[in-house]
């Protein structure tokens, strides 16, 4: 046995007796990555993150010793995993953060050159700042780790331009080390790792298509009801654990909300929306037990500590087979078969080549970004505020802001994972037609990758046989149940779901609405609701009234947490004598179908206040409306649940306020109607 070889079994050994993971033995495959990296070979490895590719490089760099570069996709928990590495392979690893103060980053700078840690944790977004950038190159690394590499392609589902900028940073370091990982990548996505970062002559580790006991399921549905009533017969078997992908937050909630209210599973929800905290708390949840549940927009990463899930559903069509594999790979765990169900929409199907064509900013919304930002003169911006201003979500603002960093538009003085300062230079319109050319490039890379889907959902062929060809993977022997094409089976009884609706929340104060009012991104109204609000607020047809109030009161029938008010009250006008006014006609007319009396208890003590539609933050809102009502008819109200009834929840601003007077005023409860919501905190749509 060589010394090199003899180091690598004394790590292992040493992390075996402290290390609190449970893969502490690496395998064939994995022993030849460790010796690889200990003898300075760069490598692409291709696996998901229980293949134990941290390992590897964490092993190497214990066995080596020296400096080592990890390169995060996010600095989100770069301070939770330094502690995890000092515990399970004792590296002092230092975090870098760009919101520190130039005395503390200096300082760590001078404790990183002079041999404090074994290991420098930054993210690539904050690699822009010449801070994070100085500390991370501080004292040359002989290894430098990209995690996420396969986002430096146009052709990955989460391309992150900012990868760009390790190219120039692994020429300043003059050939080290480099291992590249990604959980999934098609052969033009690894030519594009190996061409970009770049990798000069890699070895290539890429894990086979290994699902065992997962059994592969496309249901071909005609719309979305008919969907809604497939999962909840899926979960009429009451699963342990089911997982339930969605590609909206709007459609997330109403999922979560339509599980708990049928079968009574305790559901939650994550998505871009909820914190670091929220979204560690759920899955802490989830995996405990006490969320039976979890409903989640694009794709969660399975790690050593992932609870056995027997079921998993795929409730709108993943935007790319890579992201299909992603949410797969989160079933199973225990050894027993898991299933794994694709709902094939045929209504949504059409809308995934559209939304291809929507994945880049256009080159006006640059514009307005490097507006936004030169009007800012040096001061810090968040994503979320040039996402307000802008109307592009937080990604797109990123994307926007590398399309301007990079060619030099904004000169970058400070940088985190979701803000900057940066001072705005003159734009030259070549920058501006350069982008538009590579956005154009990417949408219709997302159109043939949505193709890609379709066709995975309609084959006759074996469905593990169709997606190891389609992503360049080996195919391993069949095990089990392979798929439904290769082991056909009746389904299970169905279930009628609940009408169609989405659920409304404020601090306080929950509910329900009959739809959503736009599609986000969509120009056009597509739910009866919706054309009937528009009718009646906007054209005045005098019979989208009833039409639109018979909607309401079926759903105010049908949820047992509406259905349980005693009285209707409506959000009262801005006139008191106004008698036309859309909240009042609905709750009028709602009253009527469901037997319930109506009170107008509420009247607006303020007629000078700014209109809501007006103002762009929820915070405005709120404070536009603070004190803006009044109670007029207590006793009609008095120890009784009331259902507050309005036609648009949009931030809740205002029905948050109407029914905290109502509960000031002796309301046992107030519930919340609306006709429709938007989609407020992502696009604004009204």
């Amino acid at each position: 046995m060589s010394g090199r070889q003899a180091e690598i079994d004394r790590v292992l050994e040493n992390r075996a007796r402290r290390s609190r993971a449970r893969v502490t033995t690496p395998g064939p495959e994995q022993r030849r990555a460790i010796e690889a990296l200990v003898a300075g070979r760069s490598l692409l490895v291709v696996a998901p993150e229980s293949w134990g590719a941290a390992l590897c490089w964490q092993v190497a760099a214990a066995a080596r010793g020296g400096p080592v570069l990890v390169i995060a996709s996010s600095a989100l928990h770069l301070p939770r995993r330094a502690e995890a590495l000092a515990h399970d392979a004792g590296l002092v690893a230092c975090p870098l953060d760009g919101a520190r103060s130039p005395a503390v980053s200096q300082a760590l700078t001078a404790q990183i050159s002079a041999g404090r840690y074994d290991v420098v944790l930054a993210s690539v977004r904050q690699l822009g700042d010449p801070q994070v950038r100085a500390a991370a190159l501080a004292r040359r690394p002989w290894l430098v780790v990209v995690e996420d590499a396969d986002r430096v392609s146009v052709h990955a589902l989460r391309h992150d331009p900012s990868l760009t900028r390790v190219a120039a940073l692994l020429a300043e370091l003059r050939d080290p080390t480099v291992l590249a990982l990604a959980a999934t990548a098609a052969p033009p996505v690894c030519d594009d790792i190996i061409d970009r970062l770049p990798l000069p002559d890699p070895e290539r580790v890429v894990a086979p298509l290994n699902l065992p006991d997962l059994r592969l399921e496309v249901h071909n549905l005609p719309d979305r009801p008919s969907c809604d009533c497939r999962l909840l017969s899926l979960l009429a078997a009451a699963p342990e654990r089911v997982l339930v992908f969605a590609s909206m937050r709007v459609e997330a909630e109403r999922l979560a909300a339509m599980i708990e209210e049928t079968w009574r599973l305790p559901a939650g929800v994550v998505h871009g929306g909820v914190t670091g905290e929220q979204f560690a708390n759920a899955l802490r949840r989830f995996r405990e037990g006490s969320l039976r549940a979890l409903v989640a927009t694009g794709g969660l990463d399975r790690d050593e500590h992932w609870p056995p899930v027997p079921l998993t559903v795929q409730y709108s069509l993943p935007s790319t087979l890579e992201q299909y594999l992603r949410q797969v790979r989160c079933a199973g765990g225990d050894g027993h078969p898991a299933r794994c169900v694709m709902m094939y929409n045929r209504e949504h199907a059409p809308r995934l080549g559209l939304a291809g064509w929507r994945c880049a900013p256009e080159p006006g919304h640059v514009l307005a970004v490097h507006r936004r930002v030169q009007a800012a003169a040096g001061r810090r911006l968040t994503y979320d505020a040039l996402s307000r201003a802008t109307g592009l979500h937080p990604d797109e603002v990123h994307m926007a802001v590398e399309a301007l960093t990079m060619p030099g538009a904004l000169r970058v003085s400070r940088r985190g994972d979701d803000w900057l300062e940066a001072e705005a230079v003159l734009l030259d319109p070549a920058i501006l037609a350069d982008y538009a050319a590579r956005a154009d490039v990417m949408r219709r890379i997302r159109v043939a990758q949505a193709d890609e889907v379709v066709a995975f959902g309609l084959t006759r062929r074996c469905r593990r046989a169709f997606l190891a060809e389609a992503l360049g993977l080996e195919r391993p022997e069949q095990d089990g149940e392979c798929c439904d094409r290769c082991t056909p089976r009746p389904f299970g009884r169905a279930v009628r779901p609940p009408a169609l609706a989405y659920p409304i929340r404020t601090a306080d104060f929950r509910g329900w609405a009959l739809c959503l009012y736009r599609r986000p991104g969509g120009d056009t109204l597509t739910e009866t609701a919706a054309r009937l609000l528009h009718a009646l607020k906007y054209a005045g047809d005098p019979q989208a009234a009833p039409r639109l109030a018979y909607l309401m009161a079926r759903l105010a029938r049908d949820r047992s947490w509406l259905r349980a008010c005693e009285v209707v009250a409506p959000v009262p006008p801005t006139d008191p004598a106004d008698d036309t006014s859309p909240p009042v006609l609905l709750a009028t007319a709602i009253s009527r179908l469901v037997g319930r009396p109506m009170a107008r208890a509420l009247v607006s003590s303020s007629a000078e206040r700014v209109p809501q539609k007006e103002l762009a933050s929820g915070e405005e809102k709120s404070r536009n409306v603070a004190g803006a009502f009044e109670v007029v008819a207590a006793e009609a109200i008095h120890g009784r649940r009331v259902l507050l009834v309005d036609d648009i929840f949009d931030s809740g601003a205002t029905m948050a306020e109407a029914a905290n007077t109502l509960c000031r005023a002796g309301a046992a409860d107030v519930r919340l109607l609306a006709a429709v919501r938007t989609t407020f905190g992502w696009r604004s749509d009204i």
